[in-house]
């Protein structure tokens, strides 16, 4: 892949990032949403918080690594 592939790519995995980042930050939103009071519901909406939080890491590590590849193939070029 050339650098301008790598860095479309590390642009994509940021758009994913933003988008998984939505529920994280809007945490409280969803918990007022559905008010109910069984701790089960709370330990589900907690699981599902965490997916999104770790879906969100993944993604950034994601586009960062395409961006340092992108940068390393420009390197790479230059030799």
């Amino acid at each position: 892949m050339n650098k301008k592939q790598w860095y479309a790519l590390g642009i994509m995995f940021l758009a994913f990032t933003l988008i998984s980042s939505y529920p994280v930050f809007h945490y409280e939103i969803l918990a007022e949403e559905f008010p109910v009071s069984d701790d089960a519901y709370y330990i589900v909406l907690n699981v599902i918080h965490q997916t999104y939080v770790i879906l969100m890491w993944l993604n950034f590590m994601a586009m960062t690594a395409c961006w340092i590849c992108g940068w390393l193939e420009t390197e790479y070029a230059r030799q």
